[in-house]
């Protein structure tokens, strides 16, 4: 190589030598790919979760938020003392 060039010029790479490192590339990223969806598929599932709990508390909310008639009756009728 000539000492007037400032650095020197890579060298194409073979065929085989580019697919290797394209297939290398793609599967890491297919590898990132399931990595994320599993960890998609556990977050909707403690989304479901949540969900489900809120709508358990909200159901819950409406139950107590009965008129004190409903409670008193229901109190004696199970002999609860309400304070």
């Amino acid at each position: 190589m000539p000492s007037h060039f400032l650095f020197e010029i890579p060298k194409p790479k073979s065929n085989t030598q580019t697919y290797k490192s394209t297939s290398m590339v793609q599967a890491e990223q297919w590898s990132q790919i399931v990595n994320l969806l599993g960890q998609v598929r556990e977050l909707r599932g403690a989304v479901d979760e949540a969900e489900a709990d809120r709508t358990a508390l909200e159901q819950g909310k409406t139950q107590l938020g009965a008129s004190p008639q409903q409670h008193c009756a229901r109190s004696r009728k199970f002999g609860q003392i309400l304070v």
